[in-house]
């Protein structure tokens, strides 16, 4: 596991930092779309041992469920905003408070997403998304139609075909691809 730094340590993404009794994690959640005030991460509780997620955490005298810390850029300061996740009961001012104080004392290496790495995360996304829409595309009923079309066929004929569709389609959305970022 990963040292567990404390108040005043210069925490970075990955980094796990105790404060307000609580140790916590510096995730990146850098969007490659966002503009203006820039999300720079979110800490989550974490457990000490096994660095996994707590759900369940004491702030004070009560607990409160799924909290979190966004961190967002203003200016050249860091901005952390103590909340709670979907429909758990908020934080009180009090728990904000605690939290909004320890926190202070925590130097984020923290920065806005650089025009590369910007650049970089929206290939991932894309990547992800023709993963799925290829599966979306060939379906169920078109994916049974092939395999029949294709079942008597010899082995070495049957891999040529499939190689040959797979160029041609990769070629069609390499084509289209390199026409939209030209639009750019």
């Amino acid at each position: 596991m990963s040292e567990v730094k404390t108040e005043g340590a210069r925490v970075a993404y990955g980094d796990r930092v105790a404060f307000a009794g609580i140790v916590w994690e510096l995730q990146d959640t850098r969007q490659p779309e966002t503009h203006h005030q820039d999300h720079l991460g979110r800490l989550v509780p974490v457990d000490p041992e096994t660095g996994e997620r707590v759900e369940v955490i004491r702030i004070g005298r009560a607990e409160r469920i799924g909290v979190q810390i966004s961190l967002t850029a203003a200016g050249d300061h860091v901005h952390a905003y103590p909340s709670t996740r979907g429909y758990t009961p908020e934080l009180t001012d009090a728990q904000r408070r605690t939290l909004a104080e320890a926190i202070e004392q925590v130097d984020f290496d923290v920065a806005p997403l650089q025009p590369i790495e910007r650049a970089q995360r929206i290939g991932d996304r894309l990547q992800t998304q023709v993963r799925w829409l290829v599966g979306q595309a060939l379906g169920y009923e078109l994916r049974q139609s092939l395999r029949e079309s294709l079942q008597h066929l010899p082995a070495p004929r049957r891999e040529a075909l499939l190689e040959e569709l797979a160029a041609r389609i990769a070629d069609t959305f390499t084509e289209q691809l390199r026409r939209d970022l030209r639009l750019l």
